[in-house]
């Protein structure tokens, strides 16, 4: 039922924000990973997955969750910005920076 799965999807959550507390960033990014498959549409999950994927060191993955969360029409800003200081910095594409920006003030 869809209470079961949002029991399911906070218990997830819950557990991913503990690892992750405790510096267990790997574990972490996997009960969010779970808690996506569980409900697709909530970003809660994505920005932990995120934030997971930063204390990683994966731009990749941080690329992955910023893009996930511009389709899922997040209001945060803050994917708009790591994805602008990865390409622009990181990856030295200003080009595509600046796509990103442009992206973020429409």
């Amino acid at each position: 039922s869809r209470t079961e799965l949002t029991i399911v999807y906070s218990l997830l959550v819950n557990k991913g924000v503990e690892l992750y507390e405790n510096a267990d960033h790997f574990n972490a990014l996997s009960y969010f990973t779970q808690a996506q498959q569980v409900n697709p549409f909530d970003t809660t999950a994505y920005i932990y997955a995120l934030y997971s994927a930063e204390e990683m060191d994966s731009h990749e993955l941080v690329k992955e969750y910023c893009t996930q969360l511009i389709k899922l029409k997040s209001k945060n800003p803050y994917p708009y910005y790591r994805l602008i200081d990865i390409e622009f910095n990181q990856e030295k594409h200003p080009d595509k920076a600046f796509q990103y920006s442009d992206k973020a003030v429409e």
